[in-house]
């Protein structure tokens, strides 16, 4: 009986490079997404910039976007942290 799923002589399972592959398209197009459209559409407020009472008559102002309807994107948010914290160590090195 032969095992299909026998492990190349890398170690690796076939498929295995594809799907590295597969992993490394997708996080290039999100950095690019990143890039280009920094900015996403609240996700509390949907967009308006205000949330409703449950019965739809009084609003107020969304504390999570504060009012602009538009919040940063995760990957933006770790960019923007990272490129930050490499400034303050080349800013404190001095």
């Amino acid at each position: 009986m032969t095992d299909t799923l026998a492990a190349t002589p890398t170690g690796l399972p076939p498929g295995s490079g594809s799907v590295a592959l597969l992993v490394f398209a997708a996080t290039l197009v999100y950095v690019i997404s990143c890039t280009w459209w920094p900015l996403a559409r609240c996700h509390c407020c949907k967009g308006t910039g205000r949330h409703a009472r449950k019965d739809g008559k009084v609003f107020r102002p969304c504390r999570w976007c504060r009012s602009t309807g538009r919040r940063w994107r995760i990957g933006r948010r770790i960019y923007n942290a990272a490129r930050n914290r490499q400034r303050d160590a080349d800013r404190y090195q001095r």
